[in-house]
């Protein structure tokens, strides 16, 4: 198996290309992901740093996120929801709040207003958006009406609605994000609802047929880890083309621990996901998973929740950078949110400087003085803030869960990379 070593805080894969010895050294030259192959003997030569220092290879360190080409607005228009996953982050239920047409209109304007030069991404959240299709008709609608930079629409959901709903989001050629758990065992058993899984199954395969952008989410517990193969050639032959596999996070509902909310084992779950990984090379299946997710994007705070990237508001209003925390009462609201509608003067109000928005650079990602010399700090660059702290009761300290994960899979992962770099050379 190759290994991997922090280099002059770059990561440098260790590993043999046509018999020899090679160090892989790969760093961020102008945004995009580059691999600086070295003869493995000549890594500790004052040259090699040289080269790659003229090269632009350290520029990239010590710099916080950078704007990106587009900004997301999310909107959680509702926190109802017509399933009910066992292991639910939000605790989403058939009740709850429904966003106010007033407040819609209100996070569309201020983004028509303040964001310039950038692709808009106005991205419908929930609870379940599509048991609020009124409000996702009337986003799209009002977004077209105001927006004057370049936009486009995207979606959240469990794939439980309708013909109809379904046409819609066709015609609007929306980038879709569809978590369902797997073949009809495993989905039956985690996330129940009324609605047949035929007519989960039937929306798979038009949108997939569609030009729609999709995305299949799989949510990994205990239970379900074994059917990630099979998850795989389900999905497959309805015409998906890329599966993201996510372990379940112990929030929510999920933090009542059983076999359909506790996580797999990493060794266990790591072994699923590259059969699922060379399975999918084979079949023209993209595989993902949260330790590569942003590698081409290298290094970068690995949530791009910022109020320069996104702003998430929820069903009432409240304002924060994480889809997770869609109210006051949560409990990183105190990190995550930066403020709220205000009713009496019709705008958003951010307070974020009375408190610690979730904004640094790769200069300060952690405080685990462990993940100082760690090779892979470039790419988790401090892990996903939420889930941190429902593994370490830290936003700062990476979940020791993740963490492992990410050690078994990016070797193998960054290996690939190179491979198929060169080869293509």
């Amino acid at each position: 198996m190759p290994t991997c070593i922090n280099w002059n805080s770059l990561p440098c894969l260790l590993t043999k290309k046509d018999g020899e010895d090679k160090a892989v050294v790969f760093t961020n030259i102008e945004g995009d992901l580059v691999a600086c192959e070295i003869p493995k003997e000549k890594l500790n030569d004052e040259e090699t740093k040289i080269e790659i220092t003229q090269a632009g290879g350290f520029d990239c360190l010590g710099r916080t996120m950078p704007l990106q080409d587009e900004f997301t607005l999310v909107l959680s228009l509702t926190e109802r929801c017509n399933a009910a996953c066992r292991y639910c982050f939000l605790d989403a239920q058939t009740s709850g709040n429904v966003m106010t047409k007033e407040i819609l209109y209100a996070a569309i304007d201020y983004v028509a207003r303040h964001i310039k030069g950038r692709e808009i991404n106005l991205a419908a959240f929930g609870g379940e958006p599509s048991v609020a299709p009124e409000l996702v008709k009337e986003m799209v609608k009002y977004g077209k009406k105001v927006l004057s930079s370049p936009y486009k629409f995207s979606i959240t959901t469990n794939g439980y609605f309708d013909d109809d709903f379904c046409d819609f989001l066709i015609e609007h050629n929306f980038h879709i994000s569809l978590s369902m758990d797997g073949i009809p065992k495993v989905q039956e058993v985690q996330r129940p609802s009324s609605i047949p899984i035929s007519q989960l199954e039937k929306n798979i395969r038009r949108l997939a047929a569609s030009t729609c952008e999709l995305k299949i989410r799989c949510t990994v517990t205990e239970f379900a880890c074994k059917y990630m193969l099979d998850t795989v050639k389900y999905l497959q032959k309805m015409g998906v083309t890329r599966v993201h596999f996510e372990p379940v996070t112990p929030g929510g509902r999920a933090q009542i621990q059983n076999a359909f909310t506790s996580q797999p084992l990493p060794d266990y779950f790591v072994g699923e996901l590259f059969k699922c990984i060379d399975y999918g090379a084979e079949n023209g299946v993209d595989v993902i998973c949260f330790p590569y997710m942003n590698m081409l994007m290298a290094p970068v705070v690995f949530c791009d929740g910022n109020i320069n990237n996104r702003l998430v508001i929820g069903a009432t209003g409240v304002v924060s950078t994480c889809v997770e925390v869609q109210n006051t009462k949560h409990v990183l609201f105190p990190a995550l949110g930066i403020g709220a509608y205000d009713e009496t003067k019709k705008s958003f109000v951010f307070d974020y400087a009375e408190r610690r928005p979730f904004c640094r650079g790769c200069s300060s990602l952690v405080k685990n003085p462990e993940c100082t010399n760690c090779a892979f700090v470039f790419f988790c660059a401090g892990g996903c803030p939420t889930r941190n702290y429902r593994g370490s009761d830290s936003t700062e300290i990476i979940s020791d869960y993740r963490c492992r994960i990410m050690k078994q899979v990016m070797p193998v992962i960054l290996e690939k990379y190179y491979y198929a770099t060169y080869d293509e050379e």
